[in-house]
């Protein structure tokens, strides 16, 4: 392919990734979010698009153009109501939740929509078949967006809530228990914590973290966060009333909901979010290409 690459081409594992394999990735990703969005509307499920998605929306009218995932935002009490309506889903798509991985194989608590005639990631792939080849599908992250309360009460919520992941995550694969990019303090706490969790096991463990999203999802506060992704979502604090109002906003050939103050929601999230990274940092993380595949 050569060096001398436009804007057009993007960085994948230190080489340049063809805008003919996003496009097709994107083609079969618009209807993923068709479909969830099908769902949603039928069942009166509200949501919004969320971080790269929501981005993508409000400086691109759909997806960032080197963007090879999806996440939407939805509250607990939704995200509830959208499980029970899980087989309202056409078939070849899926609604994955925590449950369907066992209660000895712990991946994280983002439920998700998978597209099942897709795959993106090498089929020998050991993590995926550690979980149940589930990850290796084109799907939509659905991240809990919560109340979220402040000063000593946001802090113990907080610690609770890593205290739980960090003892679930003695069932990831095992290169992911504890890994290489961790602090000294963080790779002590898993050697510490994880034995625990072992103990404890990951069903009453996993119980335990629903419980919390229940109570916090009861509070009455001026501020939501993520609480079910990584950890750094938590300190992302957004103002409840920027998502008092919802609007739909064209996303692709889509009208796809987003909070009407999204300006504050992305600015916190990113600065100064109509500013366009660096070509280097425009990186596509979550498909390898090589693999990637529907049928």
């Amino acid at each position: 392919m050569g060096s001398n690459k436009n804007s057009e081409w993007y960085f994948k594992n230190g080489k340049y990734v063809d805008p003919e394999y996003l496009g097709r990735l994107h083609g079969e990703q618009i209807k993923l979010l068709r479909e969830i969005n099908r769902v949603c509307e039928k069942n009166d499920i509200n949501y919004t698009l969320g971080y790269g998605t929501l981005l993508g929306a409000v400086r691109h009218q759909g997806f960032i153009p080197w963007d090879d995932d999806m996440d939407l935002l939805i509250s607990y009490g939704q995200l509830k109501k959208l499980i029970r309506c899980k087989d309202d889903f056409a078939e070849g798509y899926k609604l994955v939740i925590d449950t369907d991985f066992g209660d000895n194989c712990y991946c994280d608590m983002v439920v998700r929509l998978v597209m099942l005639n897709s795959r993106v990631r090498a089929e020998d792939d050991k993590r995926q078949k550690y979980y149940k080849g589930l990850r290796n599908h084109l799907q939509i992250d659905l991240f809990i967006l919560s109340p979220w309360p402040r000063g000593l009460n946001r802090l113990i919520h907080k610690c609770y809530l890593l205290l739980l992941y960090t003892m679930a995550s003695a069932w990831r694969w095992p290169k992911h228990r504890i890994r290489r990019r961790y602090s000294a303090i963080q790779k002590l706490g898993c050697h510490i914590v994880q034995p625990i969790g072992r103990c404890l096991g990951l069903k009453k463990i996993k119980a335990l973290i629903h419980n919390e999203f229940e109570r916090l999802s009861c509070l009455n506060t001026e501020d939501v966060a993520v609480i079910n992704g990584y950890p750094v979502f938590m300190n992302q604090i957004i103002p409840r009333s920027a998502f008092s109002e919802i609007k739909s906003v064209p996303f692709e050939e889509l009208m796809l909901p987003v909070p009407k103050d999204y300006d504050t929601v992305l600015k916190i999230i990113y600065g100064d979010y109509m500013k366009l990274p660096p070509e280097d940092k425009r990186v596509s993380k979550s498909v390898d290409p090589d693999a990637f595949q529907t049928w």
